[in-house]
């Protein structure tokens, strides 16, 4: 039975189904299924030692080895693991399947599995002080504005709450463990937030090693970045857990755009704001409004230190390394459900309600845009409709063309998670 059952996982592994036309098309790699059998033994073994020495370097709190030079992906970025029609910017509706750069699709799902094996916070007893402290550097929420991020970050905070005062402890040092009568303190996970949108406050500490926020970030057990994930990096965050949520890049832009129609785009029409943006002039809309609606989510997911020689080619590459290989899951927002319960699958600690507490944790709708804008006549509100015009949408499209592309790999990505759920739940 757990030959069968397993055999059954690597199907899964090896085989990327897609629906076209009521039909179901199944992509297989022939030559790897002559060898599943030894193919199978040689990638559990290899998953579960990975997985084992991972854990060990995290509780002597090393840091295991980055992943691999990022040369390759600047020369042919990673395509979609599955093209997948009806997306709404004019991509071929015929479906087709590719694997990233340097990876079979099982590599892929293997890679995937790993990150998403189920994962519960690590405490480490300090017999002296008689306390308990979570170990640092364990969990991140990138936070993209104006992409459900306020919302998961209140929904996450509630988790943490609820498990920092009667969660389950397991100890990272087996070896160093409470008595059995102790009592933990409720404050037992420090968390720590870094937002550009105080824009001072974030140069500051990106300029500075010797900044406090330095000092804060390493010895928080969770974070969340409202930041481009070279910031994390730099503080220290880049071998942590994370989750992130993607949106449609269309939405998300008339998303902001209504939502600092005043304070950022001066009560201009998006029209004006990306002719200004165009001749250069942005001084105007200082610190993070240019940036938030010219291909933002593929900023974020940046851990290169961009320069003004950068090319638009090296930006994709390096968020779409970082798509696929940072984070032990990427939500859509338009797959709202379905992206919480992949985030509860992997951390138990996340779901709604958990057996160690009473509190019920749900997920608000935070961050809506302003009733009143006071961009209409006599400081009115200036009504703006939920979705953009057909002029709007062209104009965002032209200055996204990143981030749609991204968006479009982390749809695929999405797909495939759901799969790699099926193993890592198997090789828990």
């Amino acid at each position: 039975n757990v030959f069968k059952k397993s055999m059954k996982i690597l199907w899964l592994a090896l085989c990327v189904s897609t629906i076209i036309n009521r039909k179901i098309v199944v992509v297989c790699e022939s030559d790897e299924l002559r060898t599943s059998s030894s193919f199978l033994r040689s990638s559990s073994t290899a998953l579960s030692s990975s997985s084992s020495s991972r854990d060990l370097k995290e509780k002597n709190g090393e840091k295991s080895p980055q992943n691999s030079e990022k040369k390759e992906y600047f020369q042919n970025p990673p395509q979609p693991l599955l093209s997948r029609s009806g997306n709404g910017y004019g991509s071929p509706s015929t479906a087709t399947t590719t694997t990233t750069t340097g990876q079979t699709s099982h590599e892929t799902l293997l890679e995937l599995a790993d990150r998403m094996i189920p994962h519960e916070f690590l405490y480490a007893y300090n017999a002296t002080s008689n306390r308990t402290t979570g170990i640092p550097n364990q969990f991140m929420h990138l936070h993209h504005m104006k992409s459900g991020g306020t919302s998961l970050s209140s929904y996450i905070r509630c988790a943490i709450s609820r498990t920092s005062a009667n969660g389950p402890r397991k100890y990272a040092n087996a070896s160093v463990t409470p008595p059995s009568d102790f009592q933990p303190r409720a404050v037992s996970l420090r968390t720590y937030s870094l937002s550009e949108c105080s824009f001072s406050s974030f140069n500051q500490c990106m300029a500075s090693d010797t900044s406090s926020c330095h000092r804060y970030a390493a010895s928080a057990s969770t974070a969340t970045y409202c930041a481009p994930l070279f910031a994390s990096n730099k503080l220290q965050w880049d071998n942590s857990r994370a989750v992130t949520m993607i949106r449609d890049p269309v939405a998300r832009v008339w998303s902001m755009f209504r939502f600092s129609t005043r304070g950022c785009y001066h009560c201009q029409t998006l029209k004006e704001v990306y002719a200004n943006i165009d001749s250069g002039n942005i001084t105007q809309y200082g610190g993070i409004c240019a940036p938030q609606i010219t291909n933002h989510i593929t900023r974020n997911l940046m851990s290169l230190d961009m320069t003004d020689d950068t090319t638009e080619e090296e930006k994709l590459a390096d968020a779409l390394h970082n798509l696929y290989h940072r984070f032990s899951v990427v939500g859509i927002l338009e797959k709202l459900d379905e992206s919480l319960h992949l985030m509860t699958q992997v951390f138990p600690w996340m779901n709604q309600t958990v057996h160690y507490s009473n509190i019920q944790c749900s997920f608000p709708h935070s961050n809506s845009s302003p009733s009143n804008n006071h961009c209409g006549p006599n400081g009115s509100h200036w009504d703006l409709p939920e979705k953009p015009d057909e002029e709007s949408k062209k104009l965002i499209i032209d200055h996204n063309q990143l981030d749609i592309q991204l968006y479009q790999h982390a749809m695929n990505l999405f797909e495939m998670q759901k799969e790699a759920l099926v193993l890592a739940q198997d090789l828990e």
